[in-house]
This record gives structure tokens, sequence and C-alpha cells, in this order.
């Protein structure tokens, strides 16, 4: 439906989505001490405030649309199928010198 796709990356988090958007040369700011979430191009000193742009722009909403997004589905999926290999740590303990050359 409405995936996020910048940069050539699709993005499955708003960490992603955050990221994707400073390398396309915008800064997202989204501090709790802030009252509305802001945006903004690197080139300019006056930020936007992302309300203004529409109801679809508020990070609560972006957010709901990246977890509708069918690769964040997947990536989960692939999380839960394919957990990552646990290594053995093996702690080994040499006796002698080692000579360098």
């Amino acid at each position: 439906m409405c995936y996020y796709v910048t940069s050539n990356k699709i993005c499955v988090s708003y960490a992603q989505f955050k990221k994707a958007m400073y390398k396309k040369g915008y800064i997202i700011n989204d501090d709790n001490n802030k009252t509305y979430p802001t945006i903004r191009s690197i080139n300019d000193k006056k930020a936007v405030r992302m309300y203004q742009l529409g109801e679809k722009y508020l990070p609560q909403n972006i957010v709901e649309r990246l977890f509708k997004n069918p690769y964040y589905v997947q990536d989960e999926y692939y999380k839960l199928v394919k957990p990552k290999k646990k290594y053995k740590q093996y702690n080994v303990r040499f006796k002698g010198k080692f000579k360098g050359k």
C-alpha cells in the first residue's frame, strides 16, 4: 500500500526513515522537549512544523504506515523464523611466548 522508499532504500522502522531522509538532505527533529516535530532542509535555517504539511506527515501516522509496510512484516517474520546463531566463546590459554619474525 504505502511503504516508504527513500533514496533507493526501503525503510522498515522510523529510525531508518529518519536516516534515509537525512541522506536525502532533510533533518527531522522530534525531540520530547519540543511540542511539535519539525522538518527542515540541511541548507535552510527555518524549520517547518510537520502538522502544517498535513495529517499524514505526523510522526505517529508515518509509524503506522511503516507498520503496515509488507517489508516490515517480512523483516519481523525472518527475525522469528531465522534467529541469529549464537556462537560459543572459548577461552584458550597458550603456553610459551609468541616470537615475531
